[in-house]
């Protein structure tokens, strides 16, 4: 009896600790596993331990690539290069943007040329972007750089110096090259050099350090409208004073670059493990389908007599259940190599209007923005500059503050809100005292039109830059994996073919126009427009622009659902039935 008794108390102490170490080693990553899985992110791998009483133990180690690593010394100095270097393009492109319709006066130029040259620029961008890429798979992204640096001192040197206006255009058209092939070489060597977990933390930093520079460009021309003095012959002043300022940067690109910087081999890919999910989801389906209604090796659809043939036959009730699991698998359970249906086009085609509308919105701002205020306000360039620099200082906010709504708030409402931003702002900037239509009531009602304008400005200025990352994001979660180069490649094209269009119908439409309140109409009017059908139209995809469900039939959105319940389903069931009843 004794003995008996202490038999039954070893068991029950064995048991409970058995129970223990299971809960102790795999219900937090059970949790993670949950998080993991396809259907939130990436997952980790599954082992299969020995047989504990007839049944497996899973064991789940999480990948190194899934987690932050600490980084070389050296790869840290290189991040450090490629964010000053991102911050000086923000930097070289609104340094300029403020004085080039004054410059080209200055060198007698049409004034349907302002046109040519805002476009010229993202016409190289469009150019240099591709080209980039395409080098970064043949050379290291040190030479890119060097080479870009290069183009961009040469380019810059041409703007300053410049005899007639052809040379400031195609002075723009090199540095859009430069620009194209420094940040496409920049963000692949973030992907290169960081793994998933840490590359959107720094993504959201090329943001910020994009939006910094942005600040800063206007602020630097202006201090340098300051400065009219003349060295070995050539001019600084408000007009040249960028172009050199951008000739020093180049040149501190370019010492950096050859100097400072070091590569270091990629990143392993961790994409493999997105690859293998659904293989290992497969063998969590399939093996759960065994153990998870067995007893002692016993399956429920087994009787003990099939179970005694097999261990006859020289097999063990397990290891027939695992051949058959290969072949007899859920019909809802995930396959091996799962293939998601294409987009919707309708769905692909209004959120590439929306970021071609967000696009061609704020290059109507940046072309006719100089030449509105020195017509209406009679502003100089070191205005100008001010207030682009103030509308950097406004999106550097706004970007703040929807960083820390996106933790609580989904991306497409955030979205929905940058384009409002943009849409009251172009409302604010269109000058209805000067339309004879307007009744006098409602003007009587309206604040005076520099203060709406800066309102206005400040607003389209912040809706933009946060508008156009976030829709981005937005369009990627909503396409799967296998569609992200083709579809993201069309977002790229239409933004760009906004970039290039845009100035050439906002200098027309405003020189067109005689009147002070029809130019501003005729510019900032077809804006209007355009946010207001990007809002119907994202009132009408509402329930479609969630991550995961991009034009997905209702058959596929219920099997993707089913499938995720499914896996949810046999974690569980491995908690309850790890130890034997």
């Amino acid at each position: 009896m004794t003995i008996s008794h202490h038999s039954s108390f070893l068991e029950h102490r064995l048991h409970s600790s058995l129970h223990a170490s299971f809960f102790e080693n795999n219900v937090r990553s059970d949790v993670m596993d949950v998080e993991a899985s396809p259907f939130f992110a990436t997952s980790p791998q599954l082992d299969a331990s020995p047989q504990i009483f007839g049944q497996k133990k899973y064991e789940v180690t999480i990948d190194k690539e899934l987690t932050p690593q600490k980084k070389p010394h050296h790869i840290i100095v290189s991040f450090v290069i490629i964010y000053t270097m991102i911050f000086f393009n923000g930097c070289c492109f609104t340094a300029v943007v403020p004085s080039v319709p004054f410059y080209l006066q200055v060198l007698h130029a049409p004034k349907e040329f302002l046109g040519w040259v805002v476009s010229f620029y993202s016409l190289g961008q469009i150019i240099g972007s591709p080209t980039g890429g395409w080098l970064s798979e043949k050379m290291s992204s040190q030479r890119i750089l060097t080479i870009s640096s290069s183009v961009g001192i040469v380019s810059s040197i041409l703007y300053a110096v410049a005899p007639g206006y052809y040379c400031i255009l195609f002075s723009r058209f090199f540095t859009g090259i430069s620009a194209g092939m420094e940040f496409t070489t920049e963000l692949t060597f973030i992907a290169h050099h960081t793994n998933m977990k840490e590359r959107t933390a720094f993504l959201a930093t090329v943001t910020a350090v994009n939006i910094s520079g942005f600040i800063m460009g206007p602020a630097l021309g202006a201090a340098l409208a300051l400065i009219d003095i003349e060295i070995m012959g050539y001019s600084i002043n408000e007009y040249t004073g960028p172009g050199w300022l951008l000739v020093i940067m180049f040149m501190v690109d370019l010492f950096m670059v050859q100097c400072l910087f070091r590569e270091h081999p990629p990143a392993k890919n961790e994409n493999k493990n997105a690859t293998d999910t659904s293989s290992e989801q497969a063998q969590l389906l399939a093996d759960e389908k065994q153990t998870a209604s067995s007893y002692g090796g016993v399956s429920n659809g087994q009787t003990e007599k099939d179970s005694k043939k097999e261990v006859i036959n020289g097999q063990s009730p397990s290891e027939t259940h695992e051949k058959k699991s290969n072949v007899d698998i859920d019909d809802n359970a995930v396959s091996e190599e799962p293939t998601e249906p294409p987009p919707s086009l309708p769905l692909v085609l209004s959120l590439i209007f929306i970021q071609f509308s967000l696009m061609i919105g704020f290059s109507l701002l940046e072309t006719i923005a100089s030449p509105l205020v020195h017509d209406r306000f009679n502003w100089n360039v070191n205005d100008c500059n001010l207030l682009f620099t103030c509308g950097g200082v406004v999106s550097l906010v706004v970007y703040a503050i929807f960083v820390m709504l996106s933790k609580r708030v989904a991306d497409r409402s955030l979205v929905f809100t940058a384009i409002s931003l943009c849409f009251v702002g172009f409302l604010l900037a269109i000058d209805w005292e000067g339309l004879n239509w307007v009744p006098h009531w409602m003007l009587a009602l309206l604040p005076p039109y520099l203060g709406r304008f800066l309102t206005g400005f400040g607003l389209m200025y912040g809706g933009f830059m946060i508008g156009r990352s976030i829709t981005f994001a937005l369009y990627s979660k909503l396409i799967a994996s296998q569609y992200q180069g083709k579809y993201l490649g069309w977002m790229v094209a239409g933004g760009s073919a906004a970039r290039t269009l845009g100035p050439f119908a906002a200098v027309f439409l405003y020189y067109e126009v005689q009147s002070a309140g029809g130019k501003s109409i005729a510019v900032f009017g077809p804006a209007v427009v355009l946010h207001l059908m990007c809002l119907l139209l994202m009132i009408c995809f509402w329930a479609d622009l969630l991550p995961g469900n991009l034009g997905l039939t209702p058959v596929a959105i219920k099997k993707r659902s089913t499938t995720k319940k499914r896996v949810e389903q046999l974690i569980r069931l491995r908690k309850e039935s790890s130890l034997p009843v």
